[in-house]
């Protein structure tokens, strides 16, 4: 069986009459390395105050003083500094050794005046290990302020522990908010290059949709370019399958296109052509091919021809647009 700390043993000697004495614990936790257990209460004095101490030179030359111990539990050792071991221990001694006596007694006190720091529960640890992980999951929406929030979360675990001693006389292992500060710094890293990789891969996918968009249209009506109408035609002509055996093939040329451009200049003229690709729109079907092939040059693939019949009044239809009066440049 595990020795019994002596604070704890002379408490539980001189409990009251009728009051039950501290339960103490056959065998220290697994993780204690001394003694110095009761239950999940550590014995380490949440603060300190300095005990009376008497010494027995004085207590002879002056028996009244005998008076002062009566009903009191009295502390007999060695205080003097080179006689004995020596404990260097935090409190307000600012860490200067003391005697072993002392420091039974300084602990015998806290324990009476109910100041011992008590060791945070399994629960505790897991929601101090957790705390910093949920608040980058509060606050990990905002992607910019992921690492300046892990840096504030740095000095956390010393300022929960410093908390915990001071209000609450609970020891919270520092390891364990630091395990959760280390998490959440790497998972503030994470989410941040998550975030990077997937607008990095966003970005890359609208610009390869784009360069093949402005490969095979043209950038000022938006149409198909002769690229576009080239492989559209090969398609359908080598398309077996198709509904109808013929196809048609219209060619427009815009007729002295290019006075527009030398007394109105580029400007008026890019108005034209982006009304004459309007009204190419309307005049076909969806599924028809319409294609700028050169300046002031329009191709129209028509599938699905029934007979020259259709075509002609297509053609004639396409006419009676293309040659309508248009107002540009207000």
């Amino acid at each position: 069986s595990a020795w019994v700390a002596l604070p704890l043993a002379v408490q539980q000697v001189s409990a009251a009459q009728g009051q039950a004495a501290p339960r103490i614990d056959p065998q220290p936790p697994p993780h204690a390395r001394t003694p110095w257990w009761r239950e999940q209460v550590q014995l380490m004095p949440a603060s300190t105050r300095p005990v009376p101490q008497i010494s027995a030179v004085d207590l002879l030359r002056d028996p009244r003083l005998g008076r002062l111990l009566t009903g009191r539990i009295i502390w007999v050792g060695v205080t003097a500094q080179g006689i004995d071991a020596a404990l260097t221990v935090p409190g307000p001694q600012g860490g200067q050794p003391i005697s072993a006596v002392q420091w039974q007694a300084q602990v015998g006190q806290a324990m009476d005046l109910g100041r011992m720091v008590n060791l945070a529960s399994a629960p505790v640890v897991l929601a101090a290990n957790l705390l910093p992980l949920l608040l980058v999951a509060l606050l990990g929406g905002w992607p910019r302020s992921r690492l300046r929030m892990a840096l504030w979360l740095l000095p956390l675990p010393l300022g929960v522990q410093a908390i915990g001693l001071g209000w609450a006389q609970v020891w919270l292992p520092l390891g364990a908010m630091t395990l959760g500060g280390v998490l959440a710094l790497l998972l503030c890293r994470t989410l941040e290059l998550r975030t990077t990789r997937l607008a990095l891969r966003s970005e890359r996918q609208i610009a390869e949709r784009r360069l093949a968009h402005d490969s095979t249209h043209d950038s000022l009506t938006g149409l198909p370019n002769r690229v576009w109408l080239t492989e559209r035609l090969t398609q359908a002509l080598a398309d077996p399958h198709r509904p109808s055996p013929a196809l048609a093939v219209l060619f427009i040329d815009l007729d002295r296109f290019g006075r527009i451009n030398d007394s109105l200049g580029q400007r008026q003229g890019d108005a034209v052509l982006e009304t004459i690709a309007a009204r190419l729109r309307r005049v076909f079907r969806p599924h028809d091919t319409i294609a700028r092939w050169g300046s002031d040059q329009f191709v129209v693939l028509v599938e699905d021809v029934n007979s020259r019949e259709v075509v002609a009044a297509l053609a004639a239809q396409l006419i009676d647009w293309v040659a309508r009066d248009l107002r540009v440049g207000g």
